[in-house]
């Protein structure tokens, strides 16, 4: 389950990449180069669609009733791509830092409430360090036996 959650992480953080690289890079290929006077425009995803597929556009637009394109698909289309990657994105990276600073199920162990500290010892079965104030050496004392 951890290493799902991680992988998860990576397979999210690809499309938000991908449209971060495509926005910088068409700014820095755009006819005057990059111009820092400017403030940083991002592009819609409809735009995007538009001119790298046009006609996997066209068979979307033919297939899909005209009522749910207008309702779902065309307002999720004129956002920024990367606020559109960027959701995804957010709700599992939240979603992993939920369960990581509780120590729920896949993080378990690891939590902010997995370790005692002051008195008394951590579980030692959840290879916790022992944070305890008490003076362990003063009460076994060390007996050698002679042969």
């Amino acid at each position: 389950m951890r290493s799902f959650l991680l992988f998860m992480c990576f397979l999210v953080t690809l499309p938000l990449l991908g449209a971060l690289g495509h926005d910088i890079w068409q700014a820095f290929n755009g006819k005057d180069g990059l111009d820092l006077t400017k403030p940083f425009t991002f592009s819609a995803l409809g735009w995007i669609w538009k001119n790298c597929d046009p006609d996997s556009l066209k068979w979307a637009r033919d297939n899909i009733d005209p009522d749910f394109w207008k309702s779902y698909i065309a307002p999720v289309l004129e956002q920024k791509s990367v606020i559109v990657a960027g959701i995804p994105a957010l709700c599992v990276y939240a979603l992993t830092f939920f369960l990581k600073f509780f120590g729920f199920r896949p993080f378990e162990g690891e939590g902010i409430f997995s370790h005692k500290i002051g008195f008394g010892k951590s579980k030692a079965g959840a290879g916790g360090k022992d944070y305890s104030f008490r003076d362990d050496k003063k009460t076994n004392k060390t007996k050698y036996k002679r042969r």
